[in-house]
C-alpha cells in the first residue's frame, strides 16, 4: 500500500467498484417511529471496508489527512471516531450475518429511566 493515497473515504469508494446499496449511505433515513415510540435500526448491509488493517496501522496525521474532506476543520475527536468506526467495520464485515441475522431490524424503546433498551433481537 506504499504510496497509496486518497483524498477522502468517499472518493476512494467512488473510484472503486460501486455497489447498488452505496447510495443509502448518502440518504437521510428515519429510524424513530413516533407512534410506537421505538427506534428501528436496520437491517443494513455493506461491503467489507477495503484495507481496514492498513488504515488501523496509520498514525493520527495520516488518518486525518486521508480520511477527512476537511482536515483543518475537524473536531478533536475526529481521528478517534474514525478509528472506532474502522474497528467496528473490521469486527462486522458482513452485518447481515452478525448484526442483523435473518435480515431483521433491531428495535429499541425507552425504559422507565429514559434509557434505550432492546425490545427485539434478530430472530425473535
Amino acid at each position: 500500500m506504499e504510496g497509496w493515497k486518497c483524498t477522502s473515504w468517499a472518493a476512494s469508494v467512488m473510484k472503486g467498484s460501486c455497489h447498488k446499496n452505496l447510495l443509502i449511505s448518502f440518504l437521510m433515513i428515519s429510524i424513530y417511529d413516533a407512534k410506537t415510540e421505538q427506534l428501528r435500526i436496520g437491517p443494513y448491509s455493506w461491503m467489507p471496508f477495503p484495507h481496514v488493517d492498513f488504515w488501523l496501522q496509520q498514525d493520527d496525521k495520516q488518518i486525518l489527512e486521508n480520511l477527512s474532506t476537511s482536515p483543518l476543520a475537524e473536531p478533536p475527536h475526529f481521528v478517534e471516531h474514525i478509528r472506532s468506526t474502522l474497528v467496528f467495520l473490521k469486527k462486522y464485515p458482513s452485518p447481515t450475518n452478525t448484526l442483523f441475522p435473518g435480515n431483521k431490524a433491531l428495535l429499541y424503546k425507552k425504559n422507565e429511566d429514559g434509557l434505550w433498551e432492546k425490545i427485539s433481537s434478530p430472530g425473535s
